[in-house]
């Protein structure tokens, strides 16, 4: 996980990429929220609907809102992200520290940014 903005928006998002690193089969990603002491926040903005299905090697983002979520997690957030998969299992976020200062979000079009 990681900050950045939309280019033209002044919304600071948490951005959440996955890549299916299996070798021979697809994943599908059926859930992704935010872990929090009073719960979850689930992350599915309209551009992201789920389930999504990777194929072997394709990366895919999603994204939240940095003022959608508890001030209180404060940098814990980077590890406070969730996504499951249709078979069950769980993963956790970390942060990304190696993320280039301009790019694309993986997973298709985005027609609705944040503002």
């Amino acid at each position: 996980m990681h900050e950045a903005v939309f280019i033209g928006t002044d919304t600071p998002c948490r951005f959440l990429t996955v890549t299916n690193l299996s070798r021979d089969r697809d994943i599908e990603i059926t859930h992704v929220w935010i872990a929090t002491s009073d719960g979850q926040i689930p992350v599915i903005p309209a551009d992201r609907p789920l389930p999504k299905r990777l194929k072997p090697d394709e990366p895919w983002a999603t994204w939240v809102r940095a003022d959608a979520l508890p001030a209180d997690l404060g940098e814990r957030v980077f590890v406070s992200a969730r996504l499951r998969l249709s078979t069950g299992r769980v993963f956790k976020s970390r942060r990304a520290t190696n993320v280039p200062s301009l790019g694309a979000v993986p997973g298709g079009a985005v027609t609705r940014p944040p503002v």
